[in-house]
């Protein structure tokens, strides 16, 4: 989940993420068939993996994995377990492809480390992305708080928490395609790149101090900066209507930072909500939408 930095990031530019812990499971079992399968009950996905779709997908992911670990030959069955929706910003594409390399890992004992992971999960995020920034694939690998470029030693670098922060998830139930949405910011970008790098280093800034008052509790300034954050990535053209609508349903019921997480387009927003989580989520929830909660909240 993606606090502050979206697009910019596939600039080498700064990006605040924070884990969901837990949320994609997944079991790999070697069988006896003519061809692999991968199974995601939660994302209504029952695919042989020799299957090739129109839009890459989770059988294309898992044929690329056997594929960079020398397993094309022989047939497996994932079958993948996820409490976050698909294509909703945060971060299940590369989630599910970490789980599914880790399977694999853990049944044929491979001795992945975390780098190695980490590298063959971005490959699968080209797959889904084209471009994607690689934050997504490094946060479902190392599973810690992060302030992450693509080039700097950051990359892997975690933020220490004295508290999961007072957030609420809510999604807006309308799929955001990230290939899609990232490659019209990248025609924008190419049609004004002066601007654009105006504009991606004012974020930036935000998600270098925004790790900050991350880590300190600073949340009335972290707020601020999302707000901020938004208003910028409105400004490139990746906020709809729905979410601009989610975002002022939880900024007037006590939350003090809202915005769109991940690529935009549909998806996903987060609220940050110190000592009103419960207020926000029940608002969000009233309005329509689907909450995924952080964190316990007191009020």
């Amino acid at each position: 989940m993606i606090l502050l930095g979206e697009h910019a990031a596939v600039y080498d530019k700064h990006v605040l993420a924070i884990p969901l812990p837990d949320a994609v499971n997944a079991q790999v079992v070697e069988i006896d068939a003519a061809e692999s399968r991968v199974t995601i009950p939660g994302w209504a996905i029952n695919q042989p993996v020799a299957a090739r779709n129109p839009e890459p997908g989770a059988a294309e992911v898992v044929a690329l994995i056997q594929r960079e670990l020398g397993l094309a030959d022989r047939q497996f069955h994932v079958r993948v377990d996820a409490s976050i929706p698909a294509a909703m910003g945060l971060g299940a594409s590369a989630a599910m492809a970490v789980a599914a390399i880790r399977g694999f890992d853990a049944l044929l004992g491979l001795g992945m480390d975390n780098r190695a992971v980490d590298a063959l999960a971005f490959e699968c995020e080209k797959l889904a992305h084209g471009t994607p920034s690689g934050i997504d694939n490094n946060i479902a690998t190392y599973g810690q708080p992060v302030l992450y470029t693509r080039t700097t030693a950051s990359r892997t670098r975690p933020l220490q928490l004295a508290e999961p922060p007072p957030l609420v998830i809510a999604s807006s139930g309308r799929r955001g395609i990230t290939r899609d949405v990232v490659a019209g910011v990248r025609e924008r970008y190419e049609r004004n790149t002066a601007l654009y790098d105006t504009l991606f280093a004012e974020i930036d800034e935000l998600s270098v101090a925004g790790a900050v008052a991350l880590r300190d509790r600073h949340y009335e300034q972290l707020g601020a900066m999302m707000n901020v954050c938004q208003g910028f990535l409105n400004a490139i053209e990746v906020s709809t209507p729905e979410l601009e609508h989610m975002i002022h349903v939880a900024r007037k019921h006590g939350a003090v930072g809202a915005k769109l997480t991940g690529a935009g387009g549909g998806g996903s927003i987060v609220a940050l909500c110190p000592g009103r989580c419960r207020d926000v989520a029940a608002a969000l929830e009233h309005a329509g939408y689907s909450i995924i909660r952080m964190s316990n909240d007191n009020g």
